[in-house]
């Protein structure tokens, strides 16, 4: 019994190899991601998404074809749409390999710099996903493996049915519903959330002056939004900046049935500074500000 508790204790402190994180437009980050065991692709690694989406770039370059009569709802943060879909003999980031993946063809994906995709909960979930911000850097561990939590911030999170995660928090005092998107560019609160915070007293004077800036998923579309200071800030008992947080009915809250109640998305704007583990198998969220 001492002999294999010793040997899981060095499995632990064993150094762990990672996968660079790249910046791509408005921030977000992406990585490197094998393909079929060929090509080497860099992908969004968005934790709001349920399902590997695939640009028509990188349909046309693997020469993928198409499930014949098949189409799928892409349901992205700012809109809707049909897709094609592909089958994927694997995917793989920082050693970690998955066979048979079941990828939405997008081609109107957006520009968003050398990214031709994103990676999802389809994935991302069979693991223990660590987002070291501040040195770019990703590193994927088994679901048996368990990270240290000492120094770290533990929060519980649980699962929508599209495997978004979903943490609890407070915006100037309002209770509110948060989605945890890497994927997303800014942080976004609903009118929901807007409205009670108005009644509150703290939705924090009037939208700043200057351009308004809109928001676009993976869709395409695009919408408007304002931006705003709150007071205050956290998701669980960790305080993030409360400054610069956009306000706009995304058609995601609809979808997500979180139109009529205080919500958020909170996106890399608020992330990019700290490091987190998103333990899947655990239903936890580790975090503390990044070195």
């Amino acid at each position: 019994m001492r002999s294999s508790f010793c040997v899981a204790i060095a499995a632990l402190t064993t150094p762990l190899s990672a996968a660079p994180l790249a910046s791509q437009p408005g921030g977000i980050v992406s990585t490197p991601v094998k393909i079929n065991d060929q090509q080497t692709f860099e992908f969004i690694v968005d934790t709001g998404a349920s399902q590997t989406v695939i640009s028509g770039r990188l349909i046309d370059t693997l020469a993928l074809t198409a499930f014949p009569g098949a189409s799928e709802a892409l349901m992205g943060a700012t809109g809707a749409g049909r897709t094609e879909v592909y089958a994927l003999s694997s995917v793989e980031i920082d050693g970690k390999r998955k066979g048979l993946i079941r990828a939405i063809g997008q081609r109107a994906f957006p520009p968003l710099g050398t990214a031709q995709g994103i990676i999802g909960a389809d994935f991302l979930a069979d693991h223990v996903v660590d987002f070291d911000f501040p040195r770019n850097e990703l590193r994927l561990l088994e679901a048996s493996e368990i990270p240290s939590t000492r120094g770290w911030r533990i929060l519980p999170i649980t699962f929508n049915r599209r495997a978004f995660p979903v943490l609890q928090g407070l915006i100037g005092g309002v209770p509110v519903t948060i989605i945890l998107d890497t994927g997303a560019q800014l942080t976004i609160v609903n009118s929901a959330a807007a409205s009670k915070l108005s009644q509150a007293g703290d939705l924090g004077g009037a939208a700043l002056p200057g351009h308004r800036p809109q928001a676009r998923g993976a869709t395409g579309h695009a919408v408007s939004l304002q931006m705003r200071n709150f007071a205050d800030f956290s998701v669980g008992d960790f305080k993030l900046d409360p400054q610069r947080i956009a306000v706009a009915d995304l058609p995601v809250f609809n979808t997500l049935g979180l139109d009529e109640t205080p919500a958020m998305i909170l996106g890399i704007d608020k992330l990019r500074g700290l490091r987190m583990i998103v333990d899947y198998p655990r239903s936890r969220l580790l975090i503390k500000p990044g070195s």
